[in-house]
């Protein structure tokens, strides 16, 4: 079994028939400053993207409560691998795989982790808890 591509330059020009264009989902918290703070993976720390609006609500309501606001972005995506890259990215070739979180992948996470899901640090808010303000301090340093 081959290795997932780590770049979109490593499928192109390649057989794509296991690919798919499709629209990706995320989370990412709402404010008006420069930068990216989505929802994440807590164990991985990859950032939550979904191919399914109801899903993205469930990983909503696992997270702590934040203004936060739902993205989207044309992916070609390996449905069967979990895994695709946005097709509008800046990084042309160099554009990293994106993790799929899939449904059972979802479901399995919520059973075993206590936290599987969390918001990128870096952005402060009054609904944090005191282990977020310090991982977001941390980060910061």
């Amino acid at each position: 079994m081959s290795e997932n591509p780590k770049t979109f330059g490593e499928v192109m020009g390649r057989d794509l028939s296991g690919y798919k264009q499709v629209n990706a989902f995320f989370l990412e918290l709402c404010h008006g400053l420069m930068g990216f703070f989505p929802a994440l993976i807590a164990a991985t720390e990859e950032v939550v993207v979904c191919l399914d609006k109801e899903l993205l609500v469930k990983v909503a309501k696992t997270l702590p409560p934040r203004t936060c606001k739902q993205g989207d972005f044309l992916m070609l995506a390996n449905i069967k691998g979990s895994f695709g890259f946005e097709l509008n990215s800046r990084k042309k070739e160099d554009a990293p795989a994106l993790h799929i979180l899939t449904e059972s992948e979802f479901e399995r996470r919520v059973k075993e982790e206590e936290r599987p899901f969390k918001w990128a640090p870096g952005l402060v808010s009054n609904y944090m808890t005191k282990e977020e303000f310090l991982e977001t301090l941390e980060a910061a340093m």
